[in-house]
């Protein structure tokens, strides 16, 4: 392909690249000898390759998950995890959280949500191109009766574009909920119980909400608890607390 030459110094427009293609560039130079131009000889030709990347890679959170799914709501300490992709490769991988209600990020150096801007935390990356996996663990946020969290994960690409994915909002509550029985009423006889009935809260300004209210039903000399059919069902086991109810106020058939 035919260029100029300027000042010992030449210059060839490009034909169009296509994304995430290699290319490799042969050069020859030739003199102003008459009648034939003396060229260079093929030991004296080079080459260059390069690859040719317009495309950002791509990057995605796999956990935890993120509202509105159950598994967004969080109250203790979890594990981040993504997927990353680029066809020459991941150079790597970060992941920057956000506080939902003031917009300050995560500042990993004073260890508080006070910055205005992403502060980008390095995770394990594992993997070959053109697929990898990442994983890191966050900061544990302060105990919350209901506090939304943005994590937003990014990839640098090997050719250096970098990429941020979507986030996933998680619900930080460490509040414990709430729940009293209306009947039967506590110190008075009664001939049969059918059921048992009462309310449930979960307190805050930003709550999770409440998931479901359990009855443990215990006789008190015998020290027993109902398993649902039978009595005699060791009070100190998951077994002794019948299947949860839903909604607030709620009615458990004994």
């Amino acid at each position: 392909r035919a260029g100029t030459l300027a000042a010992g110094v030449w210059d060839v427009n490009v034909p169009p690249l296509t994304t995430q293609y290699t290319y490799r560039v042969w050069v020859r130079a030739s003199d102003g000898a008459i009648p034939t131009p003396n060229q260079s000889s093929a030991a004296q030709t080079s080459t260059v390759t390069f690859s040719y990347n317009t495309s950002l890679p791509g990057v995605a959170l796999t956990a935890p998950a993120s509202l509105p799914a159950p598994g967004g709501n969080r109250s203790t300490a979890f594990g981040v995890s993504g997927t990353a992709s680029e066809t020459f490769g991941v150079a790597a991988a970060s992941v920057a959280y956000q506080e939902g209600d003031t917009g300050m990020w995560y500042d990993n150096i004073v260890g508080t949500f006070s910055s205005v801007v992403p502060v980008w935390t390095t995770t394990t990356l594992n993997g070959s191109a053109p697929n990898y996996t990442f994983t890191t663990i966050p900061p544990v946020p302060a105990a919350s009766t209901g506090r939304n969290y943005n994590i937003v994960p990014k990839a640098i690409g090997a050719p250096g574009l970098e990429a941020v994915g979507g986030a996933n909002t998680i619900k930080w509550d460490t509040s414990r909920p709430l729940s009293a029985v209306g009947v039967p009423v506590t110190s008075t006889f009664t001939r049969t119980l059918p059921s048992v009935t009462g309310t449930a809260t979960d307190p805050g300004a930003s709550p999770t909400g409440v998931g479901g209210t359990q009855l443990q039903i215990r006789r008190v000399l015998a020290n027993d608890c109902w398993g649902g059919g039978a009595w005699g069902v060791n009070c100190a086991t998951e077994a002794s607390w019948l299947a949860a109810v839903a909604g607030s106020p709620w009615t458990k058939n004994t």
